[in-house]
């Protein structure tokens, strides 16, 4: 692996943690007993998990870029 590729690596994983706090931190928040806010609040959610998985699929397709080489 190259010196490109491992910091390829390392800046997906960073940004795929920070997307898993992210999306961790909109599960826990208390839900609002207004449904408008308790709509948004999902909304909120769903986009933040989204996101996160968003980023797990990148860094697996970077992974399977690197194994499978030129």
């Amino acid at each position: 692996m190259t010196e490109d590729e491992k910091y390829e690596i390392a800046t997906l994983a960073s940004e795929l943690e920070r997307r898993r706090l992210i999306a961790e931190a909109h599960a826990t928040i208390n839900t609002p007993s207004d449904p408008v806010d308790r709509e948004r609040a999902m909304i909120s959610y769903l986009i933040a998990q989204t996101e996160y998985m968003e980023a797990l699929l990148a860094l697996h397709r970077a992974q399977l870029r690197i194994v499978r080489g030129p």
